[in-house]
């Protein structure tokens, strides 16, 4: 147990954030911030539409679609926050195939992330340091969706999805 009073500053900020974070996209388009959970599920469609994740394709009867839901976050970062000061680009929504209902060899062959080394990383710093360059942090909001698939899987899109590059449904067809 942390009695660090910054720690603990931050656990009670994210226990805020966690109560108004949904669990679905049912509690998400009915809470009190419908809209802005809306417009992060319309970036998450974008994103994946702009590159070209799902296609329409007719996939056979004997196949069955693997489920996609929507997770939902409220980024933060800092001292704490009052949910009326959040801003519109803190609220995450991410679409996810849901695992347990894919099989090894049918939905994919294997799995790999690539992730730095903390050695890596070390040694980047030390010759940055070194040299005297300025390192710039960032995050691709999209870098995973890159990603080479080595099989074709068939997914039923999440709730409130809708067809093609349409908006973001407010309730579903």
């Amino acid at each position: 147990v942390t009695t660090d009073p910054e720690s603990i500053l931050v656990t009670l900020t994210e226990a805020t954030l966690e109560q108004h974070t949904p669990r679905n996209a049912y509690e998400a388009l009915k809470s009190p911030f419908a809209d802005k959970w809306k417009a992060a599920m319309q970036r998450e469609k974008d994103c994946h539409v702009k590159n070209c994740t799902f296609g329409e394709l007719v996939r056979s009867p004997t196949e069955k679609p693997v489920p996609c839901d929507w997770v939902f976050k409220i980024k933060h970062r800092g001292g704490p926050v009052e949910a009326k000061h959040l801003k519109e680009k803190q609220f995450k929504a991410r679409v996810v195939i849901r695992g347990q209902y894919t099989q090894a060899g049918v939905h994919y062959n294997e799995t790999f992330a690539p992730v730095a080394k903390q050695v890596t990383i070390r040694l980047i710093l030390a010759i940055a340091a070194k040299h005297g360059c300025v390192l710039y942090g960032g995050d691709i909001e999209t870098a995973f969706l890159a990603s080479p698939m080595d099989s074709v899987m068939y997914v039923k899109m999440p709730p409130f999805w809708g067809a093609g590059d349409e908006e973001i449904m407010d309730q579903q067809k």
